[in-house]
């Protein structure tokens, strides 16, 4: 869908249905949560849910974890049908603490950010929960 009102590059960005961005945000807190890893939402998607809008189609999650608990997170992944982007992941999170993976189904991305400092722990101790559809 095109709009002459929206600026470039916004209007020549396809935008996932916010369906399909619920249910996999939904899918992804649920199964983050089932797995124990402690996370928050960052980047775009979390200054969309406080309610200003910003162009961004993926979704950028901090987690509780350093890169030793990859294994676990590649679990998630393959839970939920998400296909890391690197060719050799292991090397990719230890070197950028980034796993980028797509899900398979609207080819959405996420970002799942390892965390290893203070800061970062105290940061999802702190963040805000919000209930989505």
């Amino acid at each position: 869908m095109f709009s002459a009102t929206l600026p470039w590059p916004a209007r020549y960005v396809a935008f996932p249905a916010r369906s399909d961005f619920e249910r996999l945000l939904s899918s992804l807190t649920r199964e983050l949560a089932a797995s124990h890893i402690p996370f928050m939402l960052i980047g775009g998607q979390a200054v969309l849910l406080h309610g200003s809008p910003r162009a961004t189609e993926d979704i950028d999650i901090t987690l509780g974890v350093d890169p030793s608990e990859l294994p676990v997170v590649e679990r998630v992944c393959a839970t939920l049908r998400l296909v890391p982007l690197p060719q050799q992941v292991e090397a990719f999170v230890n070197e950028t603490f980034v796993l980028p993976v797509r899900e398979e189904r609207t080819a959405m991305r996420i970002d799942f950010i390892f965390s290893s400092t203070a800061y970062e722990q105290q940061a999802i101790a702190h963040a805000q929960h919000v209930s989505i559809a």
